[in-house]
């Protein structure tokens, strides 16, 4: 979950960004630091068709824009669940 204090660093960013694939670059950068992930996919869905459009690792900020289907490293089977079904999936333990 996210707490306080990664909103209020959140509504910083995006106050104080203007430029998009800057702000993107820093919310995932954010997102990253504070949940303790490895990597963070940022996935759009367009007509259906659910597209890697960033991929934060390591500090490192890529803008592939991949349908899911080709981005090896992405966990398919809990994004489509996730996408099919409408609802959130949180692991604690995810690997």
């Amino acid at each position: 979950t996210l707490d306080l204090m990664t909103l209020m660093k959140a509504a910083q960013t995006v106050s104080s960004e203007i430029h998009l694939p800057n702000l993107l670059e820093r919310m995932l950068k954010l997102l990253r630091s504070n949940a303790g992930a490895e990597q963070v996919l940022f996935i759009l869905n367009e007509d259906g068709r659910l597209m890697v459009e960033a991929v934060c690792d390591a500090e490192v900020v890529r803008l592939p824009r991949l349908p899911l289907e080709e981005y090896p490293d992405a966990p398919h089977t809990v994004l489509n669940y996730t996408a099919r079904t409408g609802e959130s999936l949180a692991a604690n333990d995810a690997v």
